[in-house]
C-alpha cells in the first residue's frame, strides 16, 4: 500500500509537469478545438519530455556520476513521454477530416489519388508519426526491471537504444507540422533548439565516457 502511494506520488510531478508546459506552448499557439489544444499539449510534453529522458545520463557523467543500465529518472521521463505521445495520437487523429481518421494516411476516395496512400508531405508526415507511437510503445513495454531480467541486459540496452532515433523521428514529425501550419518560427526554433542542446550534451557525454574508459 505505501509503495503504490509512494509511486503515485512520484509520477504527479511529471505528468501535471508535462501538462503545464504542453499546454502554455498550445495556448500561446492557439487552437480552434478542445482536440487541437488537447493535441498541442500532449505533442509538445512527449517532446521535450523525450529530450530530458536524453539528457539525464549525459548530465549526470558531466557532474561526475556514475550511469548505470537503467536510471529511474530517465525510466520516468521516458515513461510520461510515452503516455504523452499515446494520447497525442488519439487526439490528433480526431482534429481533421470529423474523425474519419484513415484520411490522415489515404486520399480521400473523391480526389484524382483515387483513395491511394498519401505521399504528399501531409501524408509523410504522418507515417512519421506511426513510426514514432511504434518505438515508443515498444520503449514503453521494456520500461521495468521485468524487462531487462527477461531480455538481459546486453539485448535491453539495444532495444532501449531506440530513443535516440526516435527522438530524431519525432524532431522531423513535429518540424513538418509547424510548417504546414505556419505556427511561426519561434516553434521551429524552439524544436532545433531543444534537438541542439541534446545533440551537445550527449556529444559531451559520450567524449566524457570514452575519455574514463
Amino acid at each position: 500500500m505505501f509503495r503504490i502511494v509512494s509511486v503515485t506520488a512520484r509520477h504527479w510531478p511529471y505528468l501535471a509537469g508535462g501538462l503545464a508546459l504542453g499546454a502554455a506552448l498550445a495556448l500561446a499557439i492557439g487552437s480552434r478545438s478542445p482536440q487541437q489544444f488537447l493535441s498541442f499539449t500532449t505533442a509538445y510534453a512527449s517532446f521535450l519530455y523525450v529530450a530530458g529522458a536524453l539528457m539525464v545520463g549525459p548530465i549526470k557523467l558531466l557532474s561526475g556520476g556514475a550511469v548505470g543500465l537503467s536510471n529511474r529518472l530517465r525510466r520516468d521521463f521516458g515513461i510520461w513521454s510515452a503516455l504523452f505521445a499515446i494520447a497525442h495520437v488519439i487526439a490528433g487523429l480526431s482534429v481533421h477530416f470529423n474523425g474519419r481518421f484513415w484520411l490522415y494516411f489515404i486520399y480521400p476516395a473523391q480526389s484524382a489519388h483515387a483513395a491511394g496512400l498519401r505521399i504528399d508531405v501531409f501524408g509523410l508526415t504522418n507515417y512519421l508519426g506511426v513510426i514514432a507511437a511504434m518505438m515508443i510503445v515498444v520503449l514503453l513495454a521494456i520500461s521495468n526491471d521485468t524487462a531487462i531480467q527477461k531480455l538481459g541486459p546486453p539485448r535491453w540496452k539495444t532495444v532501449q537504444r531506440l530513443s535516440y532515433p526516435l527522438f530524431v523521428v519525432i524532431f522531423l514529425h513535429g518540424l513538418v507540422y509547424q510548417l504546414i501550419e505556419d505556427r511561426g518560427i519561434i516553434y521551429i526554433a524552439l524544436l532545433v533548439l531543444t534537438l541542439c542542446v541534446v545533440a551537445i550534451f550527449q556529444a559531451r557525454g559520450f567524449s566524457q565516457r570514452r575519455a574514463k574508459q
